[in-house]
């Protein structure tokens, strides 16, 4: 199911700052993608990203994991047009291109 880009997603840190926002966003089940659009709270976790993006390509699946693992304990999560707060995990982002998880199946009802 794909949704209207009118039907923004925007992508919180722990700290409740935006750090970017999800473009013409496509529903999967509970697996939300599209495109990434960065705000300047993004500048602190591209590194990590980045990282992450390089251990992927490169097939080194144990150190993608432990970067996966440090992306999830840096507490983002969604936040629907409609204001609710959604938990994500599995966060991806790379080539400007987000893909994540919504962890509770109810919660993509939101988007």
């Amino acid at each position: 199911m794909s949704i209207t880009q009118q039907n923004m997603i925007k992508i919180m840190d722990a700290q409740n700052e935006c750090i970017g926002s999800v473009e013409i966003p496509v529903v999967t089940g509970n697996i939300i993608s599209g495109t990434f659009r960065q705000t300047q709270y993004y500048k602190k976790y591209e590194k990590i990203f980045t990282e992450l993006e390089r251990a992927a390509n490169e097939l080194l699946i144990i150190q993608a994991d432990q970067l996966e693992q440090q992306i999830h304990k840096l507490g983002f999560y969604a936040i629907s047009s409609n204001n609710r707060k959604i938990s994500i995990e599995n966060l991806q982002i790379m080539q400007g291109k987000i893909v994540f998880t919504v962890t509770h199946p109810e919660g993509v009802e939101s988007f």
